[in-house]
């Protein structure tokens, strides 16, 4: 889900259904879905049954994960889990229409790099300015840079240590934080370079904690927020019920603070406006007595 800068809608990509959801603000303040809404990511329409559902692979079905916005509110990002690729949706006079899509995988861009690892399983997109789309690429630990001005063209591949998941911007978008799970790490990609500058630890400070605590390994790191001042960074341990507090500073010298304990599995963190209350998705719960 990703709200309009204008906050006066929102957008939800629709997983297998291929698509993506509109959802406005009426004049009575109730939100709906106008019509031609949703609109179809085009997959779905690619299919050739039984044999193919529109993903890449046999008996694979689309799926519309992450989705960004660029600033100025006119060019949707939508990551293409199961098709190796990232659609692009621009608003125009007459609603939003698909206008571009990319396969991320290099030789698909260039037939002498057939075969060669890369852009596989995208997940997660976020969008610098108006130009720029971040693509986590799971499968092959990278994340691709991708210029969306006119048809979408990879720049650059961003290569990390762990399995890029969720990610996120400073305030000044000058810094990209990039949830890595595997590693029990996030990722610090500086967005003028596209570098990868540093690599922070998010598991249980040593010494402070049990030793179990303080040196497991298997916490699924997978989503990632900074605060509105750019001081602080909380990362969410899956495997670990808690949300890691992280102090930044130059490279090398940014350390866990401290653990904050939450639900079973969250795997989603997020600031109130105001940046006094945070909001973590816990993604397992229990269902019942049996």
């Amino acid at each position: 889900i990703v709200f309009d800068p204008s906050g006066t809608a929102f957008y939800v990509s629709g997983g297998v259904n291929d698509n993506v959801h509109i959802f406005v603000r009426g004049t009575t303040g109730l939100w709906a879905e106008p019509a031609g809404s949703p609109i179809a990511l085009g997959h779905l329409a690619e299919a050739v049954p039984p044999l193919n559902l529109g993903g890449v692979g046999l008996e694979v079905n689309p799926q519309a994960a992450g989705i960004a916005i660029t600033g100025n509110g006119n060019k949707l990002v939508v990551a293409d889990y199961y098709n190796d690729s990232i659609t692009v949706l621009t608003k125009l006079t007459t609603g939003w229409s698909v206008t571009g899509e990319l396969d991320l995988r290099p030789g698909k861009e260039d037939p002498t790099k057939s075969g060669v690892p890369g852009g596989e399983y995208p997940f997660w997109v976020v969008i610098k300015g108006n130009t720029t789309a971040y693509v986590s690429s799971i499968r092959d630990r990278e994340v691709d840079v991708v210029n969306i001005m006119s048809a979408p063209t990879v720049m650059a591949r961003v290569h990390v240590p762990g399995e890029p998941n969720k990610m996120t911007l400073n305030w000044n978008q000058s810094m990209l934080y990039v949830a890595q799970d595997v590693t029990d790490s996030v990722g610090v990609i500086d967005t003028d370079s596209n570098q990868l500058v540093d690599s922070i630890p998010v598991s249980a400070p040593a010494g402070r904690l049990s030793d179990f605590r303080a040196y497991a390994k298997g916490n699924n790191t997978n989503s990632v927020a900074v605060s509105s001042d750019g001081q602080w960074l909380y990362a969410t341990n899956g495997a670990m019920n808690d949300v890691a507090v992280v102090h930044l500073g130059h490279p090398a010298e940014s350390h866990v603070f401290g653990l904050i304990p939450t639900g079973w599995y969250p795997n989603s963190v997020s600031f109130s406006k105001d940046g006094k209350f945070m909001y973590v998705v816990n993604d397992k719960s229990p269902t019942g007595p049996n």
